[in-house]
């Protein structure tokens, strides 16, 4: 697999990395901190570059679905800004009824 590639990325993908920044902002919630972490793993995963998971190992990881200027790219672009959108509306109406 043409993938499985040395790369000379830094280590901002690796978890000890992720877990430096969650000690950080642990104070602003655990839960909304994992999420974000690994849906930022998951996303890079579909680049074209490979990300170093298992840093300091030289091999990256990378499914080679998204491009810049691709569909694939469009879609989640808009399906995110769609699901930030509705997250706004429907805690907006929650605080209303409280």
């Amino acid at each position: 697999m043409d993938c499985l590639a040395i790369t000379k990325q830094n280590d901002d993908h690796s978890p000890n990395s992720f877990s430096e920044s969650g000690g950080i902002l642990y104070v602003f919630g655990p839960l909304s901190q994992t999420t974000g972490c690994l849906s930022h793993l998951l996303l890079d995963c579909l680049n074209k570059k490979p990300v170093r998971l298992l840093y300091p190992i030289k091999t990256g990881f990378c499914m080679r679905l998204c491009y810049a200027d691709g569909a694939a790219n469009k879609v989640l672009l808009w399906v995110g800004v769609l699901l930030t959108f509705c997250g706004f509306v429907l805690s907006w109406m929650i605080a209303l009824l409280l």
